[in-house]
């Protein structure tokens, strides 16, 4: 089963900004000699190629025996096994984010060197249901099993 990353405005806004932005030299390559045009021109392909797959290729996907992280190139999969614990959380997505809005769930594993997974999908309350069927170690009660009834 596969799930849509959902995306704030405002981060549709700093991707595809930041995309446009890195366009701009390639107004004055014609200015520009030689060497200085190939590498203006390679630097601007190679940054549009990390970027822009981002936001195009977000998406959680279940797998047999773990859930599948993916933002553009990356990728982390987390053993259903090892997920505890499942939180709603609205803080600003940083370090061990594969989220790309502030409303998102906050998964807690007990094993491995990342203990904590931001990520945030499309529809919440299906995304949570698939996951506590799958996990055996997050049937009990979560944080979010009063607001969002089975």
């Amino acid at each position: 089963m596969k799930f849509k990353v959902k995306i704030d405005w405002w981060v549709k806004i700093i991707f595809y900004g930041i995309s446009l932005a890195i366009l701009i030299p390639l107004f004055y390559i014609n200015e520009l000699q030689g060497e200085e045009r190939f590498v203006i021109l390679f630097s601007v392909i190679l940054t549009e190629v990390v970027i822009l797959p981002i936001p195009l290729f977000a998406a959680y996907v279940f797998k047999e025996n773990h859930i599948l992280l993916r933002l553009g190139y990356m990728f982390i999969r987390i053993k259903y096994d090892d997920i505890v614990e499942v939180n709603e959380t609205k803080r600003i997505p940083t370090n061990n984010s594969f989220a790309l809005s502030i409303d998102a769930l906050e998964i807690i594993k007990d094993s491995g060197m990342i203990n904590r997974v931001v990520v945030s999908p499309q529809n919440k309350e299906s995304f949570i249901y698939e996951l506590k069927s799958r996990s055996k170690n997050l049937k009990g009660k979560t944080q979010l099993d009063d607001e969002y009834k089975w």
